[in-house]
């Protein structure tokens, strides 16, 4: 296959890059993450998995790229979408560095559709329901505003993006997620350590998680 440039915005400690680097070894993958430690720890792990030609990482902020316009063929932001804090800007940002015929595709957590939002960081009101749920997810995993998948799909849009696709992941298994909070033992099941901090309720919190698809 041809060379494909790609894109991993909000990239973390690379997992998914190197993933993808050892499956289609056609790719070259560029991460940003805005986090120094991340990419320091990402960095590491390319080398040691042979990589380094092919996965490289970034320090920066994926609303104000450094890269030249018509940089990538692909772009990908795997639940790190929820971060962002000026849509519109990363939008315009991800369709400047994308090639003509480029696609973008977005996996993420969403907020449903109904729900009333107040202020700066998007509480929700005092009466609304899965409210206490919603406003764990903002302290606990730190996004800074949700937003449905309509909100970004119209931001994608105004930016020049054509042939989007998107709804909910209606084949999603968090099953994984919630085997890596518990721990079994003698007494049975029981939060590990990682359980006791990130373990929420969310049978109320009014989320889902979705996917987009969009073309340049």
């Amino acid at each position: 296959s041809t060379a494909q440039r790609v894109l991993d915005a909000g990239c973390g400690v690379g997992g998914p890059a190197l993933d993808w680097a050892e499956r289609w070894p056609h790719l070259q993958i560029t991460g940003v993450t805005v986090s120094a430690a991340q990419a320091e720890i990402a960095e590491r792990r390319i080398a040691q998995a042979g990589q380094s030609e092919r996965v490289r990482v970034c320090v920066g902020d994926y609303q104000a790229l450094s890269f030249e316009d018509a940089s990538f063929d692909r772009a990908i932001l795997l639940e790190s979408a929820c971060y962002c804090t000026d849509v519109d800007a990363l939008a315009a940002e991800l369709f400047r560095c994308m090639s003509a015929g480029a696609k973008l595709y977005v996996k993420d957590m969403f907020l449903r559709d109904g729900i009333t939002l107040v202020g700066t960081l998007g509480c929700v009101r005092p009466d609304e329901v899965g409210g206490q749920e919603l406003a764990e997810i903002w302290r606990v995993w730190g996004v800074y505003r949700l937003l449905n998948l309509q909100e970004w799909a119209t931001a994608l849009r105004r930016a020049g993006f054509f042939g989007l696709r998107f709804g909910p992941l209606l084949d999603w298994d968090e099953s994984w997620y919630v085997g890596t909070l518990f721990t079994l033992n003698s007494d049975g099941l029981r939060l590990n350590e990682l359980g006791e901090r990130f373990a929420l309720r969310l049978a109320n919190a009014p989320i889902l998680w979705g996917e987009i698809h969009a073309e340049k």
